[in-house]
């Protein structure tokens, strides 16, 4: 749609919707807009809508949930029945169907990944780290009461906050070579282990985060 107008510039048929959100980029030197469908991995033409490519996982059933990460001119994709794999692009923008690395330690059916330089984060029940130049290696993995099958991950480049649990926020270093928690805070007034589905908003250094009777708001300022 036309953001000024509203006028809708385009329509494409096609499956119905994956839960996940798209991204637009560039991958193979085309701007294309990326995401799932229902049953499958696309690119669309951002002018035209034009579908470019299609790729449909080894193991079906996925909810699609994650939403897929640009890496360093590549596609990093998880899922909970196929794992979390990375895609490469020829000089076309198409995508080339074999991954070009793949992990199966993580595979998260909800929480998105994060980036920071070479190393991939994303919660599974635990925080996991892995490193994109190393073949998505597992660089580490850890533990913590606050984190379960969905977690938000946002990051500044040098810290990673990690909403969990209950609304419990936890305040990592992301330039650790460890899981290296530098402070929690636990923001409603009356906790529980239920995850909150919401994703957070950050305006300049205020979080907000609704919860299922309270909307909060936290100035991470320090000030």
């Amino acid at each position: 749609m036309d953001p000024k107008t509203g006028k809708t510039l385009w329509k494409t048929p096609g499956e119905a919707a994956g839960y996940g959100s798209l991204i637009a980029g560039k991958f193979g030197g085309r701007l294309q807009i990326v995401g799932h469908d229902a049953i499958s991995l696309g690119g669309w033409d951002v002018k035209t809508g034009k579908r470019l490519w299609k790729v449909i996982p080894e193991f079906t059933g996925d909810f699609n949930v994650p939403t897929p990460l640009a890496v360093n001119g590549n596609l990093l994709v998880t899922t909970e029945n196929n794992g979390t794999r990375l895609f490469s692009f020829d000089a076309n923008g198409m995508i080339n169907p074999k991954p070009i690395a793949v992990n199966e330690d993580l595979n998260p059916d909800m929480s998105s990944p994060i980036q920071i330089g070479d190393l991939i984060y994303c919660v599974w029940n635990e925080m996991f780290c892995l490193n994109s130049k190393l073949n998505l290696k597992t660089t580490w993995f850890a533990e913590e009461a606050a984190l379960s099958d969905y977690a938000t991950l946002i990051t500044d480049s040098k810290r990673i906050l990690v909403i969990g649990k209950g609304g419990r926020l936890l305040l990592l270093d992301g330039k650790a070579n460890h899981f290296k928690v530098i402070s929690k805070l636990n923001l409603f007034s009356k906790p529980n282990d239920d995850n909150i589905f919401s994703h957070c908003a950050l305006v300049g250094s205020r979080l907000y985060l609704r919860g299922e009777s309270e909307l909060i708001c936290v100035d991470l300022s320090g000030q």
